[in-house]
This record gives structure tokens, sequence and C-alpha cells, in this order.
């Protein structure tokens, strides 16, 4: 941006004057930093527009590419974060493009910043459909993210569903070996793969990603895969409907709340990959809970009257939190890691609590740590 500014300023590019109805004069004078991040951040060149923070399809063309225009986004979120933590943001939407929601509606990638923390979505687009209606579809980033990887390395290594998908049953042993064998390579990989890199791996094989109701469904480019694994063609498997036709992966899955945000929870196991989302009500309530009870126990605080006082809380709401600090300690950790059922809420975990940590530990489903 710092460039971007210098350049203009050299070339003397200044912005619009605008006279208004009183005669009075503004405008003509070099663009400032924000200035020219709100130009680059305006939709309206995509041919969209935004109201109250929905995204419209607009009635006037774009005259932008819309592959640049994320280009340029993932490239000032990545330095706005990268100023705001010290460092340089490496998280980008990897799936942006693929992704399409049941209606066929393509899912653009965002994201919002709260405390300095980034969350990233896929949102549907357009917003509004032929009834008028805006059917409003947002999956979390990292959750949908990790299931596709999570799936796509599990098939990888399922070495029946591999060789029955891509045909290699009549193959010999040894051929058979080999392709297995980069197909464990491609997946292990895939996994210790930074993102970038990551989704040029996924460039060829990727065709569409469909996230419905209950069931997202990943459509796979089988030449890309024949490339990929090195798969040599023969005349008994070149040229067939069969064997051109997408290979496709069918991930069991649905949306649900999980305390103040919606979560994706797939009801099947892929590998190694767990679905992680930090609840931050929970967190928060775990830890004042805890500082709460140290206060008390020492004296430093007389009664949980008085606590409530200097909190300026209701005795009744502080005793519920303080029941946080009775939880079993798998539990807590589960929580501070994000590994938490999806219907954990804090009204649930505080509303008829067993006092056995065994008990607490069947009731909320979440067993002992590894």
């Amino acid at each position: 941006m710092r460039s971007l500014k210098l350049e203009l300023d050299r070339k003397g590019i200044l912005t619009r004057t605008v006279v208004s109805a009183g005669g009075r004069m503004s405008g003509g004078v070099k663009f400032s930093r924000g200035a020219l991040y709100r130009i680059l951040g305006n939709r309206i060149y995509l041919g969209e527009i935004v109201h109250k923070g929905t995204i419209y399809a607009g009635e006037h063309e774009a005259i932008l590419d819309r592959e640049v225009w994320e280009s340029v986004q993932e490239r000032l979120r990545s330095n706005n974060d990268g100023r705001k933590r010290g460092i340089k943001a490496k998280e980008s939407s990897l799936l942006a493009g693929w992704v399409f929601d049941g209606d066929g509606r393509r899912l653009i990638p965002t994201h919002t910043t709260k405390k300095g923390k980034r969350y990233r979505y896929y949102i549907a687009w357009p917003a509004i459909d032929e009834t008028g209606n805006q059917p409003k579809v947002t999956v979390p980033a990292h959750d949908l993210e990790s299931t596709i990887l999570g799936a796509l390395t599990h098939w990888l290594r399922d070495v029946p569903t591999l060789l029955a998908d891509l045909h290699l049953k009549r193959r010999s042993a040894a051929v058979q070996e080999a392709i297995l064998a980069n197909a464990r390579s491609l997946a292990k990989s895939m996994e210790e793969a930074e993102p970038k890199a990551l989704r040029g791996m996924l460039m060829p094989i990727m065709e569409k990603i469909i996230v419905g109701s209950d069931q997202i469904t990943v459509e796979l480019r089988r030449t890309g895969i024949n490339e990929v694994l090195n798969i040599g063609t023969t005349s008994a498997n070149v040229g067939t409907a069969k064997t051109d036709k997408a290979v496709v992966l069918k991930i069991q899955a649905s949306m649900q709340r999980g305390g103040l945000e919606m979560r994706l929870v797939v009801n099947e196991e892929w590998g190694k990959v767990e679905t992680v989302s930090h609840d931050w009500a929970l967190i928060k309530a775990v830890a004042r809970a805890h500082i709460w009870m140290e206060k008390l126990v020492s004296g430093e605080i007389a009664s949980i009257m008085v606590l409530a006082k200097q909190e300026n809380m209701t005795d009744v709401y502080v005793r519920r939190i303080l029941r946080c600090a009775t939880l079993a300690p798998d539990i807590v950790e589960a929580i501070l890691e994000g590994r938490q059922p999806a219907d954990i809420t804090l009204t649930r975990l505080t509303t008829n609590q067993p006092m056995l940590w065994a008990e607490q530990r069947t009731k909320f489903g979440m067993g002992i740590a590894p």
C-alpha cells in the first residue's frame, strides 16, 4: 500500500473534485492510505452492492475479474493481520472457487475480526434467490477445510476403496503397490503442507464441493488423479463413460449451533483429522470460575455476595459460573483446546451439573483426554 501511494503521488494523481450545491469545493487532494484501502475493497467493481453487511448482485456490469479481486483481498487481509499480530498471516481460503451450496450458488470466502482474531467463512453467492428471499448459508472455513482434507487423505489411504474407484483391481500387484505408495505419499504431503502449497496440490484434482443440508459431496477430476498418482493408461480404462466421470466422495455432515457460533459436525471419522472450534464464551467462563474460586478459597474475597457486588453481577449468575470450577480436568482441557461436542453450551454445562467427574463425562459426552 505504501508503494501504491508513493506511485500515485509521483504521478500527481489526485482524488476527484466535488462541488456541493452551495458552491463549496472539496477533493482534489492526494489519496490517503485509508481511501486506497476502501477503493481496493469496494465490491461495486465486481458488479455487487453491499447493504447493511449483506452482499447483493448489482444491475451494473463488473469491471474486474473475481479471481483478481479475491487475490487482492487476500493480500490486504494478510498484510493487515501481519501488522496487528507482528507476523504475516499464513491462513488463506484453501477451497475458494470450488465450493457451492445445494442450490448451485457459489460459496465465496469472507471473514470477520473480533478482538484481533480472524474468523473465516464461506458464504452463499448471490445472497438473493429468484423468489426475492435471502437464504443465508454460512460455513466456518476451518471446519469445512479440515473436513475436506480429512476425507481426501482418508480416501487416499483406503486401499479397497481407492482400487475400486480408480478401477485398478485388474492391474498387477506391483503396479497397484506403486500407485498406493504414491497415494500414501500424497496424503502425507497434504497433511504437512502449508496452505499455499496445499492449494497447489488440490488444483489438478479438485472439481467441485457441494455443501448440502446433511451431506457434503466432493467431486474429483479423474484425469488429474491419474496424473498426480502416476496411473498409466490402458485400453481397458481409457475413453469409457465409466472411467471418465468424476470420482465422488460423500461426507455425512450438518451445521449445528454450538454456543454463539455455527459449527460443521461430521458424522464420520476421517483418519487423524479433528475439527477444532473454540467457544470463547465457554473458555471465558471456565477461566473466570477458577479465578473466582481461588479468591474465595484463599479468603481474598469473603463471600459470593461480595464477589457478585465487586463484579457488578447477580449472585445467581456468579454461582452459575462457579460451577465451571468443578468440572473434570480433562473436560476443561477439551474446552480450552476446542474439542468439546458442538451441542455443549454454557447453559447445558452449568445446569444440573453432576459433582462426580465420571458422571460429568457421561452427561456431556466428553471422555478422558488421551
